[in-house]
C-alpha cells in the first residue's frame, strides 16, 4: 500500500519559549526565530516557496513576551493568536478568586494584542483562534447558572451557533447605538 501524504505547509505551537515551567532557557527566542528562518530558507531551496509557514502566539502578555513575532515575520506566512482558552477551571488566582469567566474576553484580546501593534506588526498576518469545542462548569449554588442549549444536547455549553446569534444580536445592537 502506498501512502501520500500532501504536504502544504507547517504550523509551529510552542508553549512556551523560555518559560522555565517547561524547561525553557533564554536562548528559546532567538532559536525559534532561527528555526522559522531556516524552515523558509529550506523550502524555498527545495523549491516550494507556496509551503505556508504559520506560528501560534500565546494570547497574553506574560508568554508573548518571550515570542519575537517581529523577528519571524518575514519568514512565515501568518501567526495564529489563539484567542481561546483565555480562561478556565485553572483560574483561582488570589485577584478574582473562584470566579467563572468566559474561557474568551473581548477586551482581553484587545489589550494582548497592543504589542503586537507597538511592534509594527503586519496586523493581516494575524488570525484570530476559535476553539471548535465549549467549556462547562459545574457551579457551587443552583441560583448560579450558566448557558444551556438544546442545540448542544449538553448543559453548560454553548454552541457556536448560540454564541454566533448572540455575539451578532449585540453587534448590531452596538451599530444602531453609534448611529444615534
Amino acid at each position: 500500500m502506498t501512502l501520500l501524504f500532501l504536504v502544504i505547509g507547517v504550523d509551529l505551537d510552542w508553549e512556551y519559549p523560555v518559560a522555565e515551567d517547561r524547561g525553557g532557557t533564554d536562548d528559546d527566542t532567538g532559536n525559534f526565530v532561527s528555526l522559522v528562518q531556516e524552515m523558509r530558507d529550506a523550502f524555498d531551496h527545495l523549491g516550494n516557496t507556496d509551503w505556508d509557514i504559520s506560528v501560534a502566539l500565546a494570547p497574553d502578555y506574560w508568554y508573548m513576551r518571550y515570542f519575537d513575532a517581529k523577528g519571524m515575520e518575514p519568514h512565515v506566512s501568518w501567526f495564529n493568536f489563539m484567542t481561546y482558552d483565555l480562561h478556565g477551571a485553572w483560574d483561582s488566582d488570589i485577584k478574582y478568586g473562584k470566579v467563572v469567566r468566559g474561557q474568551a474576553d473581548l477586551t482581553e484580546i484587545r489589550n494582548n494584542i497592543i504589542p503586537l501593534a507597538f511592534a509594527d506588526m503586519n496586523m493581516s498576518k494575524i488570525n484570530f483562534g476559535m476553539a471548535y469545542y465549549g467549556r462547562g462548569y459545574k457551579l457551587a449554588g443552583k441560583s448560579l447558572r450558566l448557558f444551556s442549549s438544546s442545540l448542544t444536547r449538553s448543559k453548560n455549553t454553548m454552541s457556536h451557533l448560540l454564541l454566533f446569534e448572540i455575539l451578532t444580536a449585540r453587534i448590531l445592537s452596538r451599530i444602531r447605538l453609534m448611529r444615534m
